[in-house]
């Protein structure tokens, strides 16, 4: 991980490019499917070909805190999608095993791909800003 940000802070892109990248790839941690956010990332660099690979990349490493990721996503969706819904506490995604959790994700899909959106996006632009701070102080273009 070390050697991929000290290429990814030599590389030749721009820091928007380089901010742009961890924000999408920041954004699509939130998807509440674990395991193929590094498929949409690979399309989405294929796609997007101004984007830093490597940023992107680093970026979606973020899933790894996929248990939390997955409570937020719940409790943003729930703030948006009308209704009544459970009470869900963070321990509920924690501690029990994968089974839990997936079982948790399939019962409440539409709640937390409603939350991953928002909460992927204000997670996205605040990767950006924060990223882009950074890289204005330490790294010379």
């Amino acid at each position: 991980m070390r050697e991929k940000l000290s290429d990814l802070l030599r590389s030749h892109s721009s820091n928007h490019e380089i901010a742009l990248g961890l924000a999408v790839g920041v954004s699509v941690s939130f998807f509440p499917i674990y395991g193929p956010q590094m498929l949409a990332c690979l399309v989405i660099v294929l796609i997007f070909r101004r984007l830093n690979r490597i940023a992107v990349f680093l970026g979606v490493q973020f899933s790894w805190l996929y248990p939390l990721v997955v409570y937020v996503d719940y409790q943003v969706g729930r703030l948006i999608v009308p209704g009544e819904h459970p009470a869900i506490r963070l321990s509920d995604f924690q501690g029990e095993g994968l089974a839990r959790v997936v079982s948790l994700v399939k019962q409440l899909f539409p709640l937390l791909l409603v939350g991953s959106l928002v909460a992927g996006a204000a997670a996205a632009v605040l990767t950006y800003l924060i990223a882009t701070a950074f890289l204005k102080k330490y790294r010379t273009v």
